[in-house]
């Protein structure tokens, strides 16, 4: 009965000690608490996005989630206009290394990890095709003047990043976590117009030399006719060899 009346008590002497772990413990505890909520923010700045634009560019959202052409179900969305000099004209970089899996007059996508990330009124430079791989910081096109390349009057960018695990091009995502662009997140709202007037500074390329991509290998050389062969081993021109 007496051990059993014991069982549990702290001697005096431990409590002190009894007292100092348990501060420990409840400092861990905070302070993982802080890293986890500070881990998304970290991650997106070390994955995510960077604007498709050269770095020191400044832009701002004119057009947000939920407006007229953001509308449910593909409402995460952005307009991107510059706010340092004029939006047309300004070279279109990728904004993230993967496959270029669309092209078309006015938008392109480059695919990479179960996403596509969707960039539209831009005239797309003509060697990058579908099937080109791009890496992060190379030229993907310029940005196309008022009333041209479906931008309905306004010089701008539109970015969007779609789902691409389970269909070729899905639902947008939000931009959030390694979607986030230049570490900006971009939470799912409701609100109209969300994040307009949003600014943000580019980074694209600042790393350093940009890296290469893949080029389609060029067309094979057109065959020549035997006269033509004649011709050029006797040294004239080919359309003389049947003067």
């Amino acid at each position: 009965m007496l051990g059993g009346a014991l069982t549990g008590v702290v001697p005096s002497r431990a409590r002190p000690v009894a007292a100092l772990a348990a501060c420990l413990v409840v400092a861990l505890v905070a302070t993982a608490v802080v890293v986890s909520a500070a881990a998304p923010h970290a991650a997106a700045a070390e994955s995510g996005l960077l604007l498709p634009a050269p770095a020191g560019t400044r832009w701002e959202v004119f057009a947000g989630y939920n407006t007229a052409t953001h509308s449910a179900p593909n409402a995460w969305e952005l307009d991107l206009v510059r706010t340092d000099a004029a939006t047309e004209g300004t070279p279109v970089l990728a904004p993230i290394s993967g496959r270029v899996s669309y092209t078309s007059s006015d938008c392109m996508t480059v695919r990479a990890d179960g996403i596509s990330v969707l960039l539209c009124h831009l005239f797309v430079d003509r060697d990058i095709a579908r099937g080109v791989d791009v890496r992060r910081g190379d030229r993907l096109g310029v940005v196309a003047p008022a009333h041209a390349a479906g931008n309905n009057g306004l010089p701008h960018i539109h970015l969007a990043v779609h789902d691409s695990s389970s269909s070729y091009f899905g639902l947008t995502l939000p931009l959030v976590g390694r979607y986030a662009i230049e570490g900006r997140e971009f939470p799912p709202t409701s609100a109209w117009n969300a994040y307009a007037g949003v600014a943000l500074t580019s980074t694209n390329g600042a790393g350093g030399r940009r890296g290469r991509r893949r080029r389609r290998p060029p067309a094979p050389a057109p065959r020549r006719s035997r006269w033509c062969r004649l011709a050029v081993a006797r040294g004239s021109p080919c359309g003389a060899a049947r003067r």
